[in-house]
């Protein structure tokens, strides 16, 4: 078996385990996700051109980060209370505040 043909499965089985990782209580979500993996990769599967598989490969591993270390899922509880799932690699980024109404700022007046 050639070496890119290797990383390529290498490729497809770290999507699938950081999928089932992340998505593991949502089978909806995840057998979407499966479904898109499986489509993507024989639609690429004749692919002969070994820049072009590089771009996928490359691709691909941008998605099993992203999905390691940005994705957050929130379970509704009830009416207005969420469960929010985070993974242990998920990256520390920016807090936001709560978007609030606020009162427009005043102008002054010019006399």
């Amino acid at each position: 078996m050639s070496a890119l043909r290797t990383r390529v499965l290498k490729s497809y089985a770290d999507l699938l385990r950081a999928q089932r990782r992340v998505l593991n209580t949502d089978s909806v979500n995840r057998q979407l996700a499966l479904n898109k993996t499986r489509e993507e990769y024989r639609k690429f599967q004749n692919l002969e051109n070994a820049a072009d598989i590089e771009d996928k490969l490359e691709y691909s591993q941008a998605v099993v980060t992203y999905l390691n270390t940005n994705l957050i899922q929130a379970t509704k509880m009830d009416e207005n209370k969420y469960e929010l799932k985070i993974g242990s690699n998920v990256e520390p980024k920016k807090m936001y505040e709560p978007i609030t109404k606020k009162e427009p700022r005043k102008r002054k007046e010019i006399s």
